[in-house]
């Protein structure tokens, strides 16, 4: 077998140097040449190399009859016509079905061919090269047409194409130069890559809806294309496939989806994309920077990033309102403009119009109908949105939702704005040596304040105003003020004020010289610094004899105004004394004062010491009050309290002029008395004095005191608003307590008239 194949190629290649031509057919009839199967017969060519075997006008019959036997001419075979340079024409018959791969590529004075109704297959290449080929329509009974079908047909300007063809294959009109306009059949479902690469006639092309893929370059150097459309079933296109298209200016898409396929060309002024587009790809027409117009139609839902990055920055897309587009344009960042009046169609967005400390209320600017407008998860039925439950002093951004079905915009304002302050801040009203009283302010407004307290280290004691006891003197202390406020689902927040540094005076305790009131009986005193509400005061006495083996004695002291005072009793006689006060902090440091001699037989004549506390408590017609009784010389029989409202006609009393002689009287027991008054008229004022009575009879007074009994609560009318005619006089809260102005809440309003009614402050 190999010696047997050497020979054949020997033979051949003797042949071709001999300048012998090599025989392909198996007959020739009338100049024609055709191979033989069965009863068919097939055109072909002369020779293998295909040289220059036909030339003129050629007609091809339906049938032959070859040694007394009839063939029907039913193909052209491959290459048949194949570098036929002087073939100037072909009649086919209808008999032919099939025309082979490259049957006439390359006949260059081939003008014009007609197709007959029987082909139904076309190879490839079938036109390649046929230079001079101008025109041609192909049947309705065609098929299938293979790739390189027109391959530079430099001369071509028209074809069309059979009706129920699927495919333009890869390279089918590729450098047709002179192809001006085509019209792709609706049954074309796929265009092949390089398809019409370098139709530099071609004007416009539509791609019917038909088309689901475009091959790559399939367009690319169709310098004289100026308009493309896009049917809505293409799903794809290849790379590069309107490359090099520098007069392409208009583009109308109709598909679902747009991919990056016009990416880059500069030329591009005006994109229309279809009501059939749903989504903008990713840089789709990033660097299409001559765009001037692009117009969407009204169902697209998503643009997606950087899908018009880096184009003409004066570009303007046109919408029309009321549709999904719009929201897709606002969320991709982009200015739109309404089709028909040119309008710029400003993004949705909320603007504050009124702040306090716990509500914003926020206005919808560029409000749009066929929208469903929200706002922290709630519908607006109207421009207005009023958000309650806020912190004070707190910033809140924006976020409207714009929605149309299942398409969403959301509007992030960057206007953020901040609620009202409430600014709690700390001051000193009184300092002693072991006590600092401050206040706290904060400004009142609408929050919902459910708690304050003062804080001086790790001590909190609730109000605001309060006095720290038990402190170090000449002591430096931090002192804040603090606001809880609710808001939202019942959550807290509090606000703390900035530390204000406070120091406790230095400690004076001066010891006073001792009353004798009965022989071993002794009051002792000492002027001070400290707060009245100290319980850790007292004194410490021992005999002068003792040693420091024997340990002093000590008592508690009463304050008051700074004056301590205690009662020493059954001194022994025979010997001398002394005593000296002190005071214990509440961190256990214990100051003292110095000692002073005390002679315990030296008696005389003492007065009882009553005081009358200023601090008391009134709740409704109820007051609870304080006093203060120390025993003289002579036995307290009786003591407690007189009482009395300011404005009655009472007879004064000899002994105390002020105190009224049919003044009430609650008697109690102690050294420091309280008692609760009750039964009281109510908003009204009433004076009080404490009293002690002697075993003598002889009554003492203390200062005489002023409260305010609360407002009756009952009948008070509930309104929101006053809109009378009387005046507002004067504040108070639910326990009756005066306020210098209205808090958040239920006030009790005073009128100028006398009457009373409950008001909401919001």
């Amino acid at each position: 077998m190999k010696h047997l194949h050497l020979k054949y190629f020997t033979l051949l290649a003797l042949f071709f140097a001999l300048g012998i031509k090599a025989q392909a057919y198996d007959c020739c009839v009338d100049g024609i040449y055709y191979n033989l199967k069965d009863d068919v017969a097939e055109v072909t060519c002369e020779v293998i190399d295909h040289a220059d075997c036909y030339s003129g006008s050629i007609t091809i019959p339906s049938t032959i009859t070859y040694k007394g036997k009839n063939y029907k001419v039913t193909k052209i075979g491959n290459k048949a016509f194949l570098y036929c340079h002087s073939l100037t024409s072909v009649s086919i018959p209808n008999s032919v079905t099939i025309i082979g791969d490259y049957a006439f590529q390359q006949c260059d004075e081939l003008t014009k061919i007609e197709i007959p109704n029987g082909v139904t297959t076309l190879g490839n290449g079938v036109f390649r090269y046929c230079i001079k080929l101008q025109s041609i329509n192909f049947p309705n009974s065609v098929t299938s047409i293979g790739i390189h079908t027109f391959t530079e047909c430099h001369a071509l300007t028209s074809v069309t194409l059979p009706e129920h063809i699927t495919t333009i294959g890869d390279y089918f009109f590729s450098l047709c130069y002179s192809l001006s306009s085509f019209e792709i059949p609706q049954s074309v479902t796929s265009i092949g890559n390089f398809a019409f690469k370098g139709c530099a006639e071609l004007s416009s092309i539509a791609i019917p809806n038909s088309v689901t893929s475009i091959g790559k370059c399939a367009f690319q150097l169709c310098q004289g294309l100026t308009s493309v459309e896009i049917g809505s079933g293409v799903t794809s296109i290849g790379n590069n496939t309107f490359k090099d298209c520098d007069n392409l200016t208009s583009v109308t898409f109709h598909c679902v989806n747009i991919g990056d396929w016009f990416a880059g060309i500069e030329s591009i002024k005006e994109i229309v994309i279809g009501d059939e587009v749903k989504n903008i790809g990713y840089s789709a027409f990033r660097g299409c920077s001559s765009v001037e117009s692009v117009i969407l139609g009204d169902n697209v839902t998503k643009i997606e990033y950087d899908a018009f990055g880096s184009i003409n920055t004066d570009a303007k897309f046109y919408v029309n309102r009321g549709t999904p587009s719009l929201l897709a344009l606002w969320t991709a960042g982009l200015k739109p403009y309404e089709i028909g009046t040119g309008k710029k169609l400003m993004p949705p967005y909320l603007e504050l119009v009124k702040v306090t400390q716990s509500t914003a209320t926020l206005k919808i600017k560029y409000m749009y109908k066929d929208y469903v407008y929200s706002f922290n998860g709630q519908i607006m039925t109207d421009s207005l949105a009023v958000v309650k439950g806020l912190l004070p002093e707190h910033q809140y951004s924006t976020s409207l939702s714009v929605s149309l079905g299942d398409v969403t915009y959301h509007s992030y304002d960057t206007n953020n704005f901040w609620t009202d302050k409430i600014s709690p801040s700390v001051y000193k009203k009184r300092i002693t040596a072991s006590s600092i009283t401050v206040g706290g302010n904060y400004i009142h407004g609408d929050a919902d304040v459910v708690k304050d307290y003062l804080t001086i280290e790790n001590t909190q004691k609730d109000g605001n105003t309060a006095t720290f006891t038990g402190l170090n003197p000449k002591t430096q202390f931090n002192a804040t003020y603090s606001i809880v406020v609710r808001y939202g689902n019942d959550n807290t927040y509090t606000y703390t004020s900035s530390k204000t540094t406070i120091s406790t005076e230095a400690l004076s305790l001066i010891t006073q010289q001792p009353k004798v009131i009965s022989a071993g009986n002794v009051i002792v005193a000492a002027k001070s610094n400290l707060d009245d509400a100290e319980e850790n005061v007292g004194f410490e006495w021992r005999r002068t004899d003792w040693t420091d083996d024997f340990a002093s004695n000590s008592g508690t002291a009463y304050l008051y105004e700074g004056t301590m005072e205690g009662y020493i009793r059954n001194l022994y006689t025979e010997k001398l004394w002394k005593y000296r006060p002190f005071y214990t902090s509440a961190s256990g440091r214990t100051y003292y004062g110095e000692w002073v001699g005390i002679d315990p037989t030296n008696t005389s004549y003492f007065e009882p010491t009553v005081h009358t506390y200023s601090t008391i408590e009134v709740q409704g017609n109820t007051a609870a009050v304080r006093g203060y009784a120390m025993r003289g010389t002579d036995n307290i029989s009786r003591q407690g309290f007189m009482y009395w409202p300011q404005g009655a006609s009472y007879v004064g009393r000899r002994d105390a002029p002020s105190v009224p002689s049919n003044a009430m009287t609650i008697e109690a027991t102690g050294t420091v008395m309280e008692a609760k008054l009750t039964g009281l008229a109510y908003n009204t004022t009433y004076s009080y004095v404490a009293f002690a009575t002697t075993s003598e009879g002889e009554t003492f007074y203390g200062d005489e005191r002023q409260f305010t009994t609360d407002i009756d609560m009952s009948g008070i009318e509930e309104v929101e608003m006053s809109s009378d005619a009387a005046t507002p006089e004067t504040w108070y809260d639910l326990h009756g307590r005066r306020l210098s102005e209205p808090r958040h809440g239920i006030n009790i309003l005073r009128m100028s008239d006398g009457s009373s009614r409950k008001i909401f402050v919001p």
